[in-house]
């Protein structure tokens, strides 16, 4: 045995700290999020670009939720600051009851009253449509060639793409999916949107701001071949087929849950024989978001109303006479 072997076999056998979010745990994606520099200096990549990954559709079998119209604040928390996104109620897929949509129309008649009558802009208050899907992520690369997501880091995802653009294109490839043929439409569709753990096709999606308005989106759906070798396996690429840790499987709950009530429960959190259900509006959370932002409106109208009835500024010009007038001889 050479020296360089046996550094490389005590290098393979010596302990390896686990990395504090190597856990297997959900991501999420927005594909729209530009580069930035975080303050040590470290420089993060754009999400947008290209993904490559295995769509899981949700707890309730939906392939894509998409919802249009959603409006957003940014809630001031004791900790943190994070977007509160609210939709109409008619896209909760939880059942609302009277009072839950009562909030919801309360929070969205405040978030446009801000926005209107007082001029709050982004980041404080946005409006916003969105496309949302959970993958089993094999590749991420961005628009700079920049490997985000490979081999070697798969996670599970919920991808979010802020488009209408998007319903566009995912009719696009499903209309060129039936020129397949029904039956291997079927084969196809059925392989690729499912809550099965091993699959034999997967969706490729291109997405970036475009030239003028809005986002540019392509979407294909491609079988696992031998130009798949980047992002498979040796044993993956022989079997052409890719299998979804069941460690992962779990995290595929609803895609509005996760998105719009920051719901990270899994099945794995209920107990035996309880009623397995993830609910996607928090009343208690859109309550304590309607206090604060009727607070900033009550103190804006009160400053501005203190601001009118401040008296007039004194003029300094005692003889209240102006310069242009001529003087008397």
């Amino acid at each position: 045995m050479s020296l360089l072997d046996l550094l490389n076999q005590s290098k393979a056998a010596a302990p390896k700290r686990k990395a504090e979010n190597d856990e297997p745990r959900l991501r999420i994606i927005d594909m729209s999020r530009k580069g930035y520099k975080k303050s040590d200096g470290t420089e993060v990549p754009t999400n947008q670009g290209s993904i490559k990954f295995l769509p899981v559709v949700s707890w309730k079998g939906i392939d894509v939720k998409y919802a249009y119209d959603v409006k957003s604040y940014l809630y001031e928390g004791e900790e943190f600051n994070s977007a509160y996104r609210v939709m109409d109620p008619k896209d909760y897929e939880m059942e609302l009851t009277d009072d839950d949509k009562a909030k919801i129309l309360k929070c969205r008649s405040l978030i446009d009253y801000g926005a209107t009558n007082l001029g709050w802009g982004f980041p404080y208050v946005d409006n916003k449509n969105y496309a949302l899907m959970f993958g089993y992520i094999l590749e991420h690369t961005s628009i700079d060639g920049d490997e985000i997501i490979g081999k070697d880091n798969r996670t599970a995802a919920l991808l979010v793409f802020p488009s209408k653009n998007f319903a566009k294109a995912i009719t696009s490839c499903l209309t060129k999916l039936q020129g397949y043929g029904d039956e291997i439409a079927e084969e196809m569709y059925q392989d690729l949107f499912s809550r099965n753990t091993e699959r034999e096709n997967y969706l490729s999606i291109t997405f970036q701001k475009g030239t003028g308005f809005g986002y540019d989106v392509e979407i294909s759906a491609e079988s696992f071949d031998r130009k798949c070798v980047k992002i498979l396996t040796p044993e993956e690429l022989k079997e052409q087929k890719v299998s979804i840790p069941e460690d992962q499987m779990k995290f595929f709950t609803s895609q509005s849950a996760v998105f719009f009530a920051y719901n990270r429960k899994t099945a794995d959190d209920f107990e035996d024989g309880e009623e397995i259900e993830f609910p996607d509006f928090d009343p208690e959370y859109c309550e304590s978001v309607c206090q604060q932002i009727q607070m900033y409106i009550d103190k804006e109208e009160s400053d501005s109303q203190a601001a009118e009835n401040l008296p007039p500024i004194p003029s300094k010009n005692k003889k209240k006479k102006s310069d242009l007038d001529e003087e008397e001889e």
